[in-house]
């Protein structure tokens, strides 16, 4: 069936007349067109949320399917304790790494996403560390980073800190409190400071 358009004397179908009133003569209607004309439009947009919802809810499930599932497997490290690659979690925490006045920058490329229980993202500046694995101790953390750190000593930038050596003190504090790397579980939250100086950077 068609109707004739009381606007351009078009012949048009039933079904588009609407779409059509809308699209063609959208400034000249009045009365019952434009009634429903704006009925039209109301009721594609209640058709429409439903689906952006979808499709958001759907780019926010593909985000996190990439960020758990697409990360690098474990890296093999010498630390005491591995974390388990099976018990998959999700925490985030901050962190500064201080060596006689050099101040590591995580959004380095060499850092960011070099292992997938523990890493940092580009997308986020490597604002915070990210854990994706149950059981990563801070040890785990910086040998994922390729950097060596005990309770007293850290390896760091081709350079080695111990404080059996004189003049040299190693601060490894997680939320103001001294850990030992090899033991201490990163948990969510957890603001990590680890600081190395000699009296050869102090006095630079």
């Amino acid at each position: 069936m068609t109707k004739r358009c009381p606007y351009c004397d078009e012949s048009v179908a039933d079904e588009k007349y609407v779409s059509h009133l809308e699209r063609a003569h959208d400034g000249e209607l009045e009365g019952l067109d434009r009634r429903l004309v704006d009925e039209h439009g109301r009721t594609i947009s209640r058709n429409v949320k439903p689906y952006v919802l979808g499709v958001a809810v759907l780019v926010l499930f593909v985000v996190a399917y990439l960020a758990i599932f697409l990360m690098p497997a474990p890296v093999e490290t010498a630390a005491v304790q591995q974390p388990d690659a099976d018990s998959p979690t999700h925490l985030h925490g901050d962190i500064l790494l201080e060596y006689d006045g050099t101040v590591v920058d995580f959004d380095d490329p060499q850092y960011i996403e070099q292992d997938g229980c523990f890493h940092f993202h580009d997308y986020d500046n490597a604002e915070v560390w990210h854990v994706h694995c149950e059981g990563v101790t801070l040890e785990y953390a910086m040998a994922t980073l390729g950097m060596e750190l005990t309770e007293d000593s850290l390896v760091v930038g081709g350079e080695a800190y111990d404080e059996d050596d004189a003049g040299t003190t190693v601060s490894v504090t997680v939320n103001g409190d001294p850990v030992d790397p090899e033991r201490y579980v990163l948990e969510d939250g957890d603001d990590v400071r680890i600081v190395a100086e000699t009296d050869r950077g102090a006095d630079s």
